[in-house]
């Protein structure tokens, strides 16, 4: 409840993913080897992976990824 609150008070419009308690080997699977967090993964819509980023995204870097991934 908390995460969807957050996302509709700063307009998130994608789909967010949190990972339960098996989200440690997730990550570690994505590419994040170390465990660290944050931890961004950017699918496109067949779910390819786009972008992996570990760390806090920048204002608009995510905007750059996921442009070209919503234009029809």
């Amino acid at each position: 409840a908390k995460v969807r609150q957050f996302a509709a008070s700063v307009n998130i419009s994608y789909p967010v993913l949190l990972a339960g308690a098996d989200g440690l080997e997730l990550m570690r699977r994505l590419g994040n080897s170390s465990g660290g967090l944050t931890y961004t993964v950017t699918a496109d819509r067949q779910g390819g992976l786009v972008q992996r980023k570990l760390g806090v995204l920048k204002p608009g870097e995510l905007d750059g990824v996921l442009g070209p991934l919503t234009r029809t």
